[in-house]
């Protein structure tokens, strides 16, 4: 089993446990893939996490942060990105305007691995 394979198990556990539609995980893994190699080659830093959102039908969003190596987290620059995660009784235009969220911060951390600074 691929490694992106075991994350997408381990974060559909996750999910069901918390409620959120397990339709979504594969997105999140790779996300969190993209997230994981663009912090090992260097250059830029990503934060991927987790929030509970009274916003959010399923009351929870994922957080995404990223900011050169350099910078500081305040400064402005950088993407910020909060992804409402749908509940296991989304409809599914709920589930798939969050999988299209999904993919564009996918392609996003997507260029900027393209634009990293692959590690000596």
């Amino acid at each position: 089993m691929s490694t992106l394979a075991l994350g997408a198990q381990n974060i559909a556990r996750v999910f069901q446990r918390h409620g959120i539609h397990i339709g979504i995980t594969a997105p999140v893994a790779q996300i969190h893939e993209i997230a994981m190699a663009i912090n090992l080659a260097g250059g830029h830093d990503v934060v991927v996490s987790y929030e509970r959102s009274i916003a959010a039908p399923g009351r929870h969003a994922l957080v995404i942060g990223t900011k050169a190596e350099a910078a500081d987290w305040t400064d402005g620059t950088g993407l910020r990105d909060l992804v409402y995660l749908p509940d296991r009784n989304a409809d599914d235009i709920e589930r798939h305007a969050c999988i299209q969220q999904l993919g564009q911060v996918a392609e996003a951390l997507h260029q900027l691995l393209e634009e990293a600074t692959p590690c000596a």
